[in-house]
C-alpha cells in the first residue's frame, strides 16, 4: 500500500487501510485496495472482449497532496496515472516469479569476493527469509533502510528478542544479498535498497518458502502417511497424490 500510493505507513496512520478480494454475483472478481478516502480497484469490464481495467478515485485528493480544483486537473491525472502505473508493475514483477536458470541452485553456491569466501543464500536460512520478507511488505521501493531501521523493523514484524538476532548477525546477512547483487548501498550513504532482480527474486523465495517449502516441511507427513482412501482431510488426500507421484518420479529416474 505504500509503494502504491506512495505515502510511508507509521503508527501515527489514521483511517482505512484494507485489501479486498469480492465476488460477485455474476461470477467475476473485483479487486479492491482501500487507503484513507481513496479506492483503487482492479475487474473486468463487460465488454467484447472482457477487458481487465484499473480505476482509481478519491473522496479527499488532500491526502495525495493534491488540490481539488479544475485547474489542477492536469496533476491530479498524472499524479492518478502513477499510482495505477506502479499497481500494474507491482502485478507483472509478482505474477512473473518463476526459478529460471538454476536459480536456486546458483545461489546456494558460495562467492567469492577477493580473498573472502561469502556463504550462498538457502531456502531453510529463516533470517535471510524474513529480511527479504521486511524488505519487500515494508515500503521498501519508496526509501532505503540504513542497517538500524532493518534491524528495528526485522525485530518488531516477527516478535524477536534483540538478544536471539543481533546487529552482528543482520549484518551478515545483508552481506550475503550484496554479494549476490541482490542489495545494494546508495553511493555516498549508509543505506541499502534492493535491486530489480532483488526484488524478483526476494518474491520468489518468500513465495516458495511460504507456499511450498513451508507446509511441506511442517506437514503431518515427516512420517510416511497412512494411505486409507476413505479417511483423511482433501489436503491429507492431495498430499498422498503428490507423494505418490514424486515417488513414480524417483523410480524413473532411477530407471
Amino acid at each position: 500500500m505504500s509503494n502504491l500510493f506512495g505515502k510511508w505507513i507509521t503508527r501515527r496512520y489514521k483511517g482505512k487501510l484494507q485489501s479486498v478480494l469480492q465476488r460477485k454475483d455474476d461470477g467475476r472478481h473485483v479487486f479492491r485496495f482501500h487507503w484513507k478516502d481513496s479506492l483503487l480497484k482492479q475487474y473486468h469490464k463487460e465488454l467484447q472482449p472482457p477487458v481487465l481495467r484499473n480505476e482509481l478515485a478519491s473522496n479527499c485528493l488532500y491526502d495525495l497532496g493534491l488540490k481539488k480544483s479544475l485547474k489542477y486537473l492536469p496533476e491530479i491525472k498524472e499524479k492518478f496515472s502513477q499510482i495505477v502505473d506502479r499497481f500494474a508493475d507491482f502485478q507483472a514483477t509478482t505474477f512473473n516469479v518463476r526459478p529460471e536458470c538454476n536459480l536456486f541452485q546458483a545461489l546456494r553456491r558460495p562467492v567469492i569476493l577477493g580473498k573472502t569466501k561469502i556463504a550462498g543464500i538457502k531456502l531453510e536460512h529463516t533470517r535471510v527469509i524474513r529480511l527479504m520478507e521486511v524488505l519487500l511488505y515494508s515500503g521498501a521501493e519508496m526509501r532505503t533502510w540504513t542497517t538500524s531501521q532493518l534491524h528495528e523493523a526485522i525485530l518488531s514484524r516477527f516478535q524477536i528478542k534483540r538478544a536471539d538476532y543481533s546487529l552482528s548477525q543482520l549484518r551478515y546477512d545483508m552481506r550475503k544479498l550484496r554479494a549476490h547483487s541482490l542489495l545494494i548501498r546508495q553511493k555516498g550513504k549508509y543505506s541499502y535498497q534492493l535491486t530489480n532482480n532483488g526484488n524478483k527474486t526476494a518474491l520468489m523465495f518468500c513465495l516458495f518458502h511460504k507456499r511450498v517449502y513451508g507446509p511441506i516441511a511442517g506437514s503431518p507427513f515427516l512420517c510416511r502417511p497412512v494411505t486409507q482412501k476413505d479417511q483423511g482431510s482433501k489436503i491429507e488426500r492431495a498430499y498422498e497424490r503428490i507423494d505418490r507421484s514424486i515417488d513414480r518420479l524417483l523410480n524413473l529416474i532411477a530407471a
